[in-house]
């Protein structure tokens, strides 16, 4: 699903900015309601998941903080993997491709697929 053509500066702006914390997904998805495209579509998807991610990251974090060292471990191989998640995709919104993420981008594309129409 990769697609190297040009993008506007406004469907750059919606791609990073579906990337940056929960409120910056909303601020994408409104201005994304004024020019739907495929390409914006495709990361406020990936967009919502991650973010969502992060949030079930914290909330099973929350637990973890009781064990003592392995539970730090835990934690932190998974905000590193979080994060090594959004920086691929955020490097891909400011190239302007759709490339899939490893493992997880059908997943958020299938269960957000009414995300955007």
């Amino acid at each position: 699903m990769e697609n190297n053509q040009q993008k506007t500066n406004e469907e750059n702006i919606v791609a990073i900015l579906s990337y940056i914390t929960i409120i910056g997904w909303v601020i994408a998805l409104i201005i994304h309601e004024k020019d739907k495209t495929e390409f914006n579509k495709y990361h406020l998807r990936d967009g919502l998941g991650l973010n969502l991610a992060f949030i079930a990251i914290f909330i099973v974090a929350i637990p973890f903080a009781f064990i003592p060292f392995l539970g730090a471990l835990i934690v932190t191989a998974l905000y590193i993997g979080g994060f090594i998640f959004w920086l691929l995709a955020l490097i891909n919104a400011v190239n302007g491709v759709t490339k899939p993420l490893p493992f997880i981008d059908s997943f958020f594309q299938n269960i957000f697929s009414s995300v955007g129409n």
